[in-house]
């Protein structure tokens, strides 16, 4: 699971035969394959990787049938952190698939609508340290796990 506002994504795969995989988000772009190895791995980089699952399933290579062996696979994102004195009425999902928080109450309009999400900042830390961010509008899509960015709003305030 890659949030929004990541940079970079490396997955790796380890076990003890060659194989090679494929990676993707769930809805596809970018399709990345990796090198052939025991230990192969695939990196994307870029000023905002998508933001969705993905995958490593593996391909063995080499001659049939294919041998038996164990297969692990990983990965790890650079991404922006997620301010915990930030809450919302809409609660944010890829907080609580990262398991930061279990809020998740999406405002959903259809076309004509509006309404309205609250947003709570509750400071901790030291006096006089100032905090910046941003509040990220966006979309959810069920269907391919992924997100559309509407607006940032930025936000900065001192601790008092």
């Amino acid at each position: 699971m890659v949030p929004p506002f990541s940079t970079e994504l490396s997955i790796a795969a380890s076990t003890t035969v060659p194989v090679n995989f494929d990676t993707s988000a769930n809805f596809g772009f970018p399709d990345v394959l990796s090198a052939t190895d025991k230990n192969p791995v695939v990196t994307i980089k870029g000023p905002d990787v998508p933001a969705s699952n993905y995958s490593c399933t593996p391909t063995e290579i080499g001659q049939a049938p294919a041998a038996a062996a164990n297969f692990s696979c990983g990965g790890m994102a650079d991404t922006m952190t997620f301010d915990p004195a930030v809450t919302s009425s809409a609660g944010n999902i890829w907080s609580d698939d990262e398991g930061l928080t279990a809020s998740y109450a999406p405002l959903v309009l259809q076309p004509g609508q509006s309404g309205d999400i609250t947003v709570t900042f509750t400071p901790n830390g030291l006096k006089g340290t100032v905090v910046s961010g941003f509040l990220a509008v966006e979309t959810f899509n069920f269907n391919t796990f992924s997100s559309d960015h509407l607006v940032s709003i930025p936000y900065r305030y001192t601790i008092g």
